[in-house]
């Protein structure tokens, strides 16, 4: 084991212990083991996470923004977004939230993790011309199965028109997957991260990737566009390819 692994593994176990902590209501040591952690390896999401969560529960709010500033800066990450949207709280307005992740993204304005944060909290907010905007950004010429359930969501809320929504879900369960936690070992797939596989119990495993054999699929994404672009909706006469993400 080298140095740096021996530091990422205690950094693993650490975050363990602060979200056990955290979980019973020792909020004094679960601070301690995040910082911990954080300081044995800053570019672990998890560490950042739990940092930023002990952070914000004991008040410290202004720190935890900048954890997350400088987090996002380095590497955009969805676990980062969500654990910066509960700095908010219930009540936060729609277009406060949308201005507070505006600055967030601005560190890394053109990331795609960026615009799909941008993306979502324009939904949220019925900013349905912003939310286009950015899930064009994103979207690239591969469009995942996310992007086209955000898609889907936004024909919804926008247009009601429930083809062009029926074809975003479709392409949603054709479409190649996203990142997501995927574990080193077996290969399955994680909903959230956590210190060791829930399948075969390896120790930190999980790894913020793409899945085996993705590359085959978008390789093959480009002709499944084409075919795409020449069938029209049922009853809309516009050709698929009319949503924007497809470009």
């Amino acid at each position: 084991v080298t140095q740096d692994d021996g530091r990422r593994r205690k950094a693993v176990l650490a975050v363990a212990l602060s979200n056990a902590a955290a979980a019973s209501g020792d909020s004094a040591t679960a601070l301690k083991q995040a910082r911990a952690a954080h300081d044995l390896a800053p570019g672990l999401v998890a560490a950042t996470v739990a940092y930023m969560r002990c952070l914000a529960a004991g008040g410290k709010t202004r720190r935890a923004v900048n954890l997350a500033e400088s987090a996002w800066t380095l590497d955009p990450h969805p676990d980062l977004a969500a654990a910066y949207d509960d700095f908010g709280g219930e009540s936060e307005p729609p277009l406060e939230r949308v201005k507070r992740f505006q600055r967030l993204c601005s560190f890394r304005p053109d990331h795609p993790e960026s615009h799909y944060a941008l993306a979502e909290v324009s939904l949220a907010a019925d900013l349905w011309g912003e939310a286009r905007r950015h899930l064009e950004a994103a979207g690239g010429d591969h469009p995942t199965a996310r992007h086209c359930r955000l898609m889907a969501e936004l024909e919804d809320k926008e247009t009601g028109n429930l083809e062009v929504t029926r074809h975003w879900l479709d392409r949603a369960v054709a479409a190649p997957p996203g990142e997501a936690w995927y574990c080193r070992e077996c290969g399955s797939v994680a909903g959230a991260w956590a210190p060791c596989c829930s399948s075969c119990g390896s120790f930190d495993s999980l790894k913020w990737s793409l899945p085996p054999g993705t590359g085959a699929l978008l390789l093959e994404a480009p002709d499944r566009a084409k075919t795409d672009a020449m069938v029209a909706l049922p009853g809309t006469g516009s050709p698929a390819a009319a949503p924007p993400a497809e470009r």
